[in-house]
């Protein structure tokens, strides 16, 4: 292994004998060439643990990390503790990659010097892909706004970011959290970046459907509170940008929809509503909340958590039908 590289691919790996082959192949795929591959065997049960080991074995680009389960957090930040690349990019062990990505996202990055590189990506789902569009506009302040309003993706998974953001700004992912590391993380890199490039051609492929252990799977009201740790850590790290306010605001209240959405009974539905009451003031001048989500939210809010669980239903109901 070399003592330094262009590109450091982290990929966090659990339970993932069925589908690493694939992610793995694609990657070694790669037309550009001058790249390491970190495997963090994040305590897998399974066979995972010897299958990065023998791929390990037949290219020295690669190395693996066993460690005791952490979650993909722990997962993510031992990879870049280990990183010996100008620039870094996450791979989930479950999705795979097109074979120019990481030329594509390196030359960009270099043409522009830029800190950040990001491109579109590839949906898979029920054997159909759908492209996904991205707007990113090369200024890092309109980039963290849009993360905050989730109008711009905040994954790890197609964004090329150089490594001296996580070091020189001490930036590491939290390691108490097993889902939206990525959102309480991404942002605070950004904030650091002098430069942000846009790739507009879909390099990554985010397949949805094909891991039963993945827990974003499985989306309830309690893991759903977990988002609010991440608007902990970014409100913390933004508190003195009076700028970024009203989108932590908008961040604030996507979260109590989603809580919204996962509620099971009228309780629940009372409960959310507690959640961030001063998000209410931009309930209505968020660009990406769906006029539906806005009416079980004035429901809620006057005292109709019966009409909102009735409307929840029809909801979900129409839902499985559409997926069966």
């Amino acid at each position: 292994m070399k003592d330094t590289t262009s590109v450091s691919v982290i990929i966090p790996v659990y339970k993932a004998e069925q589908y690493i082959h694939h992610c793995l192949d694609s990657m070694l795929a790669q037309t550009f060439k001058d790249f390491e591959i970190i495997l963090i065997d994040d305590g897998s049960p399974d066979k995972s643990g010897e299958i990065c080991d023998s791929y390990a074995a037949a290219d020295n680009r690669i190395k693996v990390i066993h460690k005791k389960n952490g979650g993909v957090s722990s997962a993510r930040q031992c990879g870049i503790d280990h990183a010996v690349g100008e620039y870094t990019i996450h791979v989930d062990p479950d999705d795979w990659t097109e074979p120019d990505m990481l030329e594509a996202l390196y030359s960009a990055a270099v043409a522009k010097n830029a800190d950040i590189a990001v491109c579109d990506y590839f949906e898979d789902y029920h054997g159909k892909s759908r492209y996904r569009k991205l707007h990113v506009p090369d200024n890092p302040d309109s980039c963290i706004r849009m993360l905050l309003d989730e109008t711009l993706h905040s994954a790890c998974w197609n964004k090329l970011i150089r490594r001296r953001l996580y070091t020189d700004y001490n930036i590491r992912f939290p390691q108490d959290m097993s889902m939206w590391e990525d959102m309480a993380t991404i942002p605070r890199l950004f904030a650091h970046a002098g430069t942000v490039t846009y790739v507009p051609k879909a390099l990554y492929h985010y397949t949805r459907d094909i891991n039963p252990n993945a827990i974003t799977k499985d989306i309830t009201f309690g893991n759903c509170l977990t988002r609010e740790k991440a608007v902990g850590i970014l409100q913390d790290a933004f508190r003195g940008d009076p700028r970024l306010s009203e989108n932590l605001l908008y961040l604030k209240l996507k979260i109590r929809t989603a809580l919204l959405q996962c509620c099971t009974n009228s309780s629940q539905l009372k409960e959310a509503m507690l959640h961030y009451p001063e998000a209410n003031a931009v309930l209505y001048s968020h660009p990406t909340i769906s006029s539906y989500s806005k009416t079980v939210t004035w429901l809620c809010s006057h005292d109709m958590a019966s009409s909102a669980m009735l409307m929840l239903k029809i909801r979900n109901a129409f839902k499985t039908l559409k997926n069966n």
